[in-house]
């Protein structure tokens, strides 16, 4: 046990504040707080601790999660998550105050808990939570001087990522953050202590339809303990795939997450997905000794993805587990509701932790397949296809004898590494003319085996014209969104060229209005209730320029329209179908995609609800006049 260190900065501005009164000693001079209980070897069951007196909630089933003290905490829960850390403001630095005592007393609590063996953890974000983080103002270093404070104040173990929504993109959030806990995890190392990191996405977000977890993932990569994906709160999200059989199965089969009948197979194939990427269906590969299961403890906890039968979840842990991928544990939401009451006040009891006790502590630790010291096969049939500027590169996939199989590839170029990709091919953009490069690849497996280099590859960039006269492709798919009474924003795909595209030239009623070197732009002081119509035209470094994209046609929004008006509103849950029509918050008219995007309208609403769910366009269509 390690002495307690020197009173934090931030435990010393709340002092002065009035909120809570100091001795000269800020804590005992000894506590379990200080010292970071390990994890390592263990199945985890995690639990998320509410920060606040919630009362009735109306949500979902409705009932009534619990008041508790942290330390009220059942001792089954070896990893509690604290419920949130989150911003005041949404652009201030995220902080935590207890909603009940004060720092010391809640440190008291945190050190009780650490004496059993439960690992304490501060949860950012959470699904309301708007934080918002940027590197110009320093905000890495004042980031991770923060946790690094709440840690020393109230005895903290690691911290946990839950952003969801807009949060998980804002600002520079996705690099931020991560740098930060490098700095925390390097600044506990010192001290000989081990600060544990996890995260909790939405299962949509780790997929290559919307991976916007990715980037978190990818530079903590090496660095997170565990990963909670949240299989709950999706309604008809799943996973479809092409059989093996498809004379027995059917040439197509999806498993969504609202389907009880098929909660095992969704949950296996999902977890494998995640694993093995065996469809190419998920951005990221988490190890299965790093992947828990996230779960709702009752109905009254999320609108779906409660599992009523827990053999269910057994058989996943079993099958997974015999095939080489052992899973690391369960996650809930949350330890108020497993121990609260539904609508009518009938106790839950505990039903989470006692369903799933035996499964995680029936052995207490992890089980780990024997030590995989073999590497993957070398990457062969190297290739490459050379422009002016960029060279394609592709190569025949290497083989791993383990079950998750190859991780990922290594890029070299001129012996220097570039890049990790997940997949067998990468396209090497910027690159000089009539310059010769030479590439190797490497394979690297989920135990961090890597094979020997490939053969290497000699490729030159093409020379590019003395005279340059081929134009650019012309810009496709342009589309207009953000509609407003004064304004709109224009997207369309990206131009192709011989040598470079350099920017776009954008066109409202056949004239030139602006340039653009993205491919979106936003045309504003606009007129309300006004048809417009927009042309997009690409331009490369030689000056050429493409023919005029298709002509779009919008008309911008009256002020005192409603088309919305006429349509029911939306109602989160509901079965919607291919063309129905409803009317969001907004009051704007919107529709349902087609297949394969019918079974998302349906999704949960912090996802897919027209016109504010962080993901809504994936499954929902503004209707415009």
């Amino acid at each position: 046990m390690k002495k307690i260190m020197r009173k934090s900065k931030l435990a010393a501005s709340i002092a002065l504040c009035g909120l809570i009164s100091f001795s000269s000693v800020a804590f005992a001079t000894t506590d379990y707080a200080d010292t970071m209980p390990s994890i390592e070897g263990k199945k985890l069951m995690v639990g998320y601790w509410h920060n606040w007196d919630q009362g009735f909630s109306g949500d979902f089933a409705r009932g009534y999660p619990k008041k508790m003290n942290l330390k009220e905490t059942p001792k089954e829960f070896n990893v509690v998550m604290v419920s949130f850390m989150k911003s005041a403001d949404g652009k201030s630095m995220p902080t935590f105050v207890p909603f009940y005592g004060t720092a010391q007393s809640f440190r008291a609590e945190v050190s009780e808990l650490n004496q059993r063996g439960q690992a304490v953890l501060l949860s950012l974000g959470g699904a309301e939570a708007h934080i918002e983080m940027h590197a110009a103002n320093g905000d890495t270093q004042k980031f991770a001087d923060q946790i690094i404070d709440l840690v020393d104040t109230y005895g903290f173990d690691g911290l946990d990522i839950d952003l969801e929504q807009t949060a998980i993109k804002k600002a520079d959030n996705e690099t931020v953050i991560p740098a930060a806990l490098k700095i925390v995890r390097k600044h506990y190392e010192q001290q000989n202590k081990h600060f544990i990191i996890s995260m909790a996405p939405e299962i949509p977000y780790l997929t290559t339809a919307n991976p916007q977890y990715a980037g978190y993932i990818n530079s903590l990569e090496g660095f997170y303990d565990f990963i909670a994906p949240q299989y709950y709160n999706q309604g008809a999200f799943g996973i479809g795939f092409q059989p093996e059989d498809p004379q027995k199965d059917g040439w197509w089969i999806i498993y969504t997450q609202d389907n009880d009948s098929k909660k095992y197979e969704f949950l296996y194939h999902f977890s494998k997905e995640l694993i093995a990427n065996t469809h190419g269906l998920s951005a990221v590969k988490i190890p299965s000794n790093k992947l828990v299961i996230g779960l709702p403890s009752n109905t009254s906890a999320a609108g779906s993805g409660f599992v009523k039968t827990p053999e269910d979840v057994y058989r996943v842990f079993k099958d997974l587990e015999k095939e080489g991928m052992p899973l690391r544990g369960l996650m809930t939401w949350s330890v108020n509701w497993d121990e609260g009451k539904n609508v009518t006040h009938v106790p839950f009891n505990g039903q989470f932790r006692k369903a799933y006790e035996k499964l995680i502590y029936g052995d207490n630790s992890i089980v780990t397949p024997d030590k995989d010291t073999t590497a993957p096969s070398i990457p062969t049939h190297l290739q490459g296809l050379a422009t002016a500027s960029s060279i394609n590169l592709s190569w025949s996939a290497s083989i791993d004898d383990s079950a998750a199989g190859v991780h990922h590839y290594e890029v070299y170029r001129n012996n220097i590494k570039i890049t990790d990709v997940a997949h067998n091919q990468y396209s090497d953009k910027n690159l000089k003319e009539n310059v010769e490069y030479h590439y190797t690849i490497t394979a690297v497996d989920a135990a961090n085996n890597k094979s020997a280099a490939s053969d290497e590859l000699m490729i030159k960039t093409e020379k590019a014209p003395a005279n340059d006269t081929l134009a650019p492709s012309i810009p496709t798919h342009l589309v207009g969104t953000q509609i407003t009474d004064r304004s709109l924003v224009l997207k369309w795909n990206a131009s192709t060229d011989n040598v470079k595209v350099t920017g776009y030239e954008i066109f409202r009623d056949g004239k030139k209005i602006n340039k653009s070197t993205a491919t979106s732009f936003e045309d504003s002081n606009l007129a309300p209730d006004t048809r417009y119509r927009y042309q997009v035209g690409a331009t490369d470094a030689s000056g050429n320029k493409s023919a005029l994209s298709d002509a779009l046609q919008i008309v911008t929004k009256d002020k005192s329209e409603d088309i919305g008006g006429s349509h029911p509103a939306y109602k989160a849950g509901s079965d919607y179908k291919d063309g129905d029509i409803v009317t969001a918050t907004d009051g704007n008219a919107y529709q349902c995609k087609p297949w394969p995007y019918t079974p998302w309208c349906k999704g949960a609403a912090t996802a897919y609800a027209p016109a504010t769910g962080s993901a809504w366009e994936q499954a929902w269509t503004k209707v415009t006049k």
